[in-house]
């Protein structure tokens, strides 16, 4: 007898698809009187990638939300980890060294530093951490963010290039029409679905 996980895999596989979301954000420093990042702005783009399903004919698709939704503390660290946020990473990292050593750091010492957490996880994430909380401050703000929208339809693997999702036959821009995913609070949890 022919096996019955097999079968159902050959039915359903023409209705999964991958759904990819191209998000470009700024992170901008707020005016803070005496701080040197005053002003100061990083553009950055990610790419994520996840899959999800048809459920109408029409073609509306069911997938998760925190695929196409980016989440503050979410993208800061794929940002600074992917080092897409580097040039973030490095003026953060000057002054808060310089503070520490009470002397301003030469550029070669802040490369140093910047090497030194993209090579230590846990420092990075305790850098991440500090970023994050000056965004939580509203020292450190998002704003003019974008999200694009791509299913990859074919067998041909999406390209995912520094300015987006190329569109070709295999892979088509999609609109969102729905979603119910939130950032968790921190005393209760997930109030929300993770549905998109």
């Amino acid at each position: 007898a022919p096996d019955e996980s097999a079968k159902l895999a050959t039915l359903v596989r023409p209705s999964v698809t991958m759904v990819l979301n191209h998000y470009c954000a700024e992170l901008k420093f707020f005016d803070v009187p005496g701080f040197s990042l005053s002003g100061k702005v990083y553009p950055f783009c990610l790419t994520s990638v996840g899959t999800g399903f048809f459920i109408s004919e029409d073609g509306l698709l069911a997938t998760n939300g925190h695929i196409v939704k980016n989440l503050p503390k979410s993208a800061l660290y794929y940002g600074i980890s992917s080092k897409k946020l580097d040039p973030l990473l490095t003026d953060f990292l000057g002054v808060y060294f310089s503070q520490i050593n009470k002397r301003e750091l030469t550029s070669d010492e802040i490369k140093q530093k910047v090497n030194e957490a993209h090579t230590n996880k846990e420092v990075l994430y305790q850098v991440g951490g500090l970023i994050a909380d000056l965004n939580q401050k509203n020292i450190l703000k998002f704003q003019n963010e974008t999200n694009e929208y791509y299913l990859q339809i074919g067998n041909d693997a999406a390209e995912i290039t520094t300015t987006g999702v190329k569109e070709g036959p295999g892979v088509i821009k999609a609109k969102l029409v729905d979603m119910d995913y939130q950032e968790p609070n921190e005393k209760t949890g997930f109030t929300s679905s993770d549905v998109a």
